[in-house]
Parts: C-alpha cells; sequence; structure tokens
C-alpha cells in the first residue's frame, strides 16, 4: 500500500517470506527422515515457533501506529519545504546582494554620462570658473529621480538643456547687465564727443589754443551734468552750441571792456 506521503508500505509476512524462502529437502534428508520414522512421533514433531510480535498486536494499534507513522511523514514533508523555500529564499538574496553593486555601478556610470552630455551645452564663451560651477550643480541636480532610467534619450536631453539654461541663468543676467552699462558708457561717451567736437569746430578761429580747449571743457562739464538715457545726439548738439554762444558773449565782452 502507498500512504498519503507516497511511502510504500509492505506487509512484515511477505518481506520475510521473500527473505525466508522454503528449502526442499535433499536425498541424504529423506533418508534420515525415513531411520527416524521409527522413532516415537512426539520425537519428529518440532516444537512451535513463536509468532512476531507485531503479529501479536491487536489491529487497531496496528492502524493507530501506520496513521502516527503517516503523520511523522507528512511533518518531515512540511519541514523539508520550509528548508527548501528558505534555502531559496537565502540564494535570492545572496543574488541580490551580489547584483547591487554592479547595478549601481552601471547607473553611476549612466548618470556620469548624463553629465558629460549637459557639460557639451556650455559654449566657449562661458567662463572656467562659471562652467565649473554648472558641473557642481549638475552633480546635485542630475540624479536618478530626477532623471529614470526608463526616460528616453530625447526626452532627457531636452530636461537636460533646460537645466543648464536654468544655471547659467544669473550669469546670463549678469552679462547682460554688463552689456548694457557698457553699451551705454559707449553711447554716451560717442554723443558728447561728437558735441565737443562740433562745438570745437564752431569755435572762433582769433581763439588761441588755451582759450579754445578751456571752452571744449566747459561743453564736456555741462553735456555730463545733464546728459540723461533718452539724450540724442541733435540734443547734445544744442547744448554744446549753447555753451559756445555763451563763451563767444563773455569773449567779446571782455575784448570791449579791453579796448575802452
Amino acid at each position: 500500500m502507498r500512504t498519503p506521503g507516497r511511502q510504500v508500505r509492505l506487509r512484515r509476512d511477505s518481506v520475510e517470506e521473500l527473505a525466508n524462502p522454503p528449502v526442499e529437502p535433499s536425498p541424504d534428508d529423506s533418508e534420515e527422515l525415513e531411520t527416524e520414522g521409527d522413532k516415537p512421533e512426539q520425537e519428529s514433531e518440532s516444537p512451535p515457533q513463536a509468532k512476531p510480535k507485531w503479529e501479536q498486536v491487536p489491529p487497531w494499534k496496528r492502524r493507530v501506529r501506520e496513521a502516527e507513522a503517516d503523520v511523522q511523514v507528512l511533518q518531515f514533508d512540511d519541514q523539508r519545504e520550509r528548508l527548501l523555500e528558505t534555502r531559496a529564499k537565502r540564494q535570492a538574496q545572496r543574488e541580490r546582494a551580489e547584483a547591487q553593486p554592479a547595478a549601481a555601478a552601471a547607473e553611476a556610470e549612466r548618470l556620469r554620462q548624463l553629465k558629460s552630455l549637459a557639460l557639451s551645452y556650455l559654449t566657449w564663451d562661458i567662463p572656467a570658473d562659471v562652467q565649473a560651477e554648472v558641473a557642481r550643480q549638475l552633480e546635485e541636480t542630475v540624479t536618478s529621480e530626477r532623471f529614470p532610467a526608463g526616460l528616453a534619450p530625447a526626452h532627457a536631453e531636452a530636461l537636460l538643456k533646460a537645466e543648464v539654461e536654468r544655471h547659467l541663468r544669473p550669469w546670463r543676467t549678469r552679462k547682460a547687465r554688463r552689456e548694457r552699462v557698457r553699451e551705454e558708457a559707449e553711447k554716451r561717451a560717442k554723443i558728447i564727443g561728437w558735441a565737443v567736437f562740433k562745438a570745437g569746430m564752431r569755435a572762433p578761429e582769433e581763439w588761441d589754443y588755451d582759450t579754445k580747449k578751456a571752452m571744449e571743457r566747459a561743453v564736456r562739464k555741462a553735456l555730463e551734468e545733464e546728459y540723461h538715457d533718452e539724450m540724442d545726439q541733435d540734443e547734445a548738439n544744442d547744448i554744446a552750441l549753447g555753451v559756445l554762444e555763451e563763451w563767444v558773449e563773455n569773449t567779446e565782452d571782455e575784448d570791449d571792456e579791453d579796448d575802452s
């Protein structure tokens, strides 16, 4: 019979019968039996063999013991399954632990490539200190959370360009401000310089060098005091010619006083 635990059970008498098969008597044994036939019948009979202990057990006890054995077999099977599950979990944990360093190294290399791609967007006119600051900020912003591995390359490139521009915005603002200041200074210098030159060209020919230079300094001072961002060249010329007229009038007055 086969137990619920898939164990095969055999009856003891069948096993003993296979282990101890009956032996046929030999011719010598038959002669011996004939000579012994004259002996009394009581001497020829062998004593009865004792029954095995398992046959002396009542049938209900046998069934109880077999049921207990089946329960133990089932318990052993459960323990074996639990052991196999525990071993499989440990193997999976070991494999994950071995795979973690490789996965971390691959992720670090992917992020490094993204940062290198972002730095390639920096143009040649950006100062080295600004590039270094952008690289430092990219180390903090280019992470696995913001740039997951499943992100499409086109989307990652667009995000990287936006990230670089965001880090460059303060520098671009400062640069634009400096450009405006430089352009305004150049415009102011050009307008004032041209107005001073025009006043000098209109100055009387009889003036000596010192008088002409003093008039030009006066024109430049007046223009610098009255200059504003919306001033154009015509307005500056009018101011310069006005100063020139005052100098001409003052000079004529001084000449009249000298003549008198």
